[in-house]
């Protein structure tokens, strides 16, 4: 008996820009400043008055918006200048922080046209 092996292309739900990820930021001019803000300038923002929810909501927009680059590095910054709000991102998926952990940022996507051609891509509506 010959065994078949049926390749299925991986599918990654992102979300469009124009729609939050999280309940956390509802405007537009919100999402905006997560989008077009550096890593360094989303945490200085948040360094202090910022709490661990506040700081995993903006690491969850970037990387469930397709800017995988971007919640790497706010990720480093953030493990490294606010240790003590860490244990929020106990809270994201293994699989997810382990690539963002071990990859370096430069080969991580910093939106959805970075992906590899083999990831098939949908949208939240």
């Amino acid at each position: 008996m010959s065994e078949r092996f049926v390749h299925i292309p991986k599918v990654i739900v992102l979300y469009p820009w124009s729609i939050p990820a999280t309940k956390h930021f509802k405007t537009e001019s919100e999402l905006r400043e997560i989008q077009e803000g550096t890593a360094r300038e989303l945490a200085n923002s948040l360094h202090d008055y910022g709490n661990g929810y506040d700081m995993l909501a903006v690491f969850q927009e970037l990387v469930r918006h397709g800017d995988e680059r971007k919640g790497a590095e706010f990720f480093q910054i953030i493990r490294k200048e606010r240790p003590d709000t860490l244990e929020i991102f106990d809270l994201v998926p293994q699989q997810i922080r382990s690539k963002l952990e071990n990859t370096p940022p430069w080969q991580l996507p910093s939106c959805p046209q970075d992906f590899s051609k083999e990831i098939k891509i949908t949208y939240i509506q």
